[in-house]
């Protein structure tokens, strides 16, 4: 039972600080990143980053 509720204590703080993490470095007044997968006419896979204009931030081969 001790275990079960150290796993549950650590799991909670770990959720806590992941969130907080996040709300501390968000950047202020950016929009968001829309992500997308591509391929081309190779075959060859990429996870594109697009702005919401429509503007590509990044694509990396994956």
């Amino acid at each position: 039972m001790l275990r079960h509720q150290a796993m549950a204590l650590g799991s909670l703080l770990r959720s806590a600080c992941t969130l907080g993490g996040w709300t501390l470095f968000k950047q202020k007044n950016t929009p968001p990143l829309l992500l997308s997968a591509r391929d081309d006419g190779d075959g060859k896979h990429y996870a594109v980053g697009f702005k919401l204009d429509g503007t590509q931030v990044f694509a990396t081969r994956v």
